[in-house]
């Protein structure tokens, strides 16, 4: 997977997790349907980064009046991750 292909899939799982993040609904309670033929990598790394998401949403919350437009939030994540820094 080139540097796009692995932030564009990035971006969709932190935009995901926001969405449900924004709902109120607990990390714990998001049921990933898995297709059965992942790598224990590729579990890993879906796992990680929604819990990355979960824990930058919570700390932004923490710290400001409201969270930014899930637009916004997935510039910010897509731009980061080609750039190779952390949120």
């Amino acid at each position: 997977m080139n540097q796009t292909e692995l932030c564009t899939y990035t971006t969709q799982l932190q935009v995901t997790a926001y969405n449900f993040f924004v709902q109120g609904k607990p990390r714990e309670d998001i049921s990933i349907k898995w297709h059965g033929d992942e790598t224990q990598n590729e579990i890993d790394f879906v796992n990680i980064t929604i819990a990355q998401a979960y824990a930058w949403l919570a700390s932004w919350k923490g710290s400001s009046n409201e969270l930014l437009p899930a637009q916004s939030f997935g510039d910010m994540v897509y731009q980061a991750c080609m750039t190779k820094k952390e949120l």
